[in-house]
């Protein structure tokens, strides 16, 4: 469970049941709802992008 310090902003994670608690009585902190994150594959026409290899080797030619 999340909460934030009213006075610094600062978000702390607490797992500590006896700790969240606390917290929860007291005026200066603020329960954080938590954002849920998803992943995105990007796409183009249907089929995922990949990156295209270059070759970066140099060729010499002899004289």
């Amino acid at each position: 469970m999340k909460f934030k310090n009213k006075k610094t902003g600062i978000v702390w994670d607490i797992n500590n049941e006896t700790h969240i608690k606390r917290l929860q009585s007291n005026k200066d902190y603020e329960k954080v709802a938590e954002k849920k994150t998803t992943s995105k594959t990007t796409k183009t026409n249907g089929n995922k992008t990949q990156a295209k290899k270059t070759n970066t080797k140099q060729t010499t030619t002899e004289k």
